[in-house]
């Protein structure tokens, strides 16, 4: 029995004219075996094999589509925050202490910035301290600053 004649084996030809007379065409599944040459039941069950996998495809794609996307507005997001980050007003001195507790602290475990209350003898020397690899936007903005004199 060959390939062609052997009713459980469809070529992509036969893939492809089976789509074409049952969707665009329209015709009955009578008329589909009987250009194809092949029972009714075998006819089904392939149209149905092609429609499953297809579906399974396009949900596929929908799914990398929607994980690109995600991925794209977290990105845009993420800009979008450092760019409206707000600085924050600190001395010298408080900044070297913040980042040497940052250096001091172990690589798994996250430390709060370590600020002292400002006094006279301080230096009262100002930087404004932007959310970088140290420290992040909601660690800078989550700390108080200003000083009034």
């Amino acid at each position: 029995m060959t390939e062609k004649n052997n009713p459980d084996v469809f070529t992509a030809a036969q893939d492809a004219q089976l789509l074409k007379l049952k969707q665009e065409d329209n015709k009955t599944w009578k008329e589909v075996a009987s250009a194809l040459g092949k029972p009714v039941g075998n006819i089904k069950k392939r149209f149905h094999e092609i429609k499953l996998k297809d579906e399974v495809e396009l949900r596929k794609e929908q799914e990398r589509k929607a994980k690109t996307e995600a991925a794209k507005a977290k990105a845009e997001q993420a800009k979008a925050d450092r760019a409206k980050a707000e600085p924050v007003t600190m001395s010298y001195a408080d900044y070297m202490k913040a980042q040497a507790a940052k250096r001091a602290a172990p690589a798994e475990e996250k430390t709060e910035p370590q600020v002292a209350e400002a006094t006279e003898e301080q230096d009262r020397e100002y930087i404004v301290l932007q959310p970088d690899e140290n420290f992040s936007h909601d660690e800078v903005s989550a700390q108080s600053f200003h000083w009034v004199h």
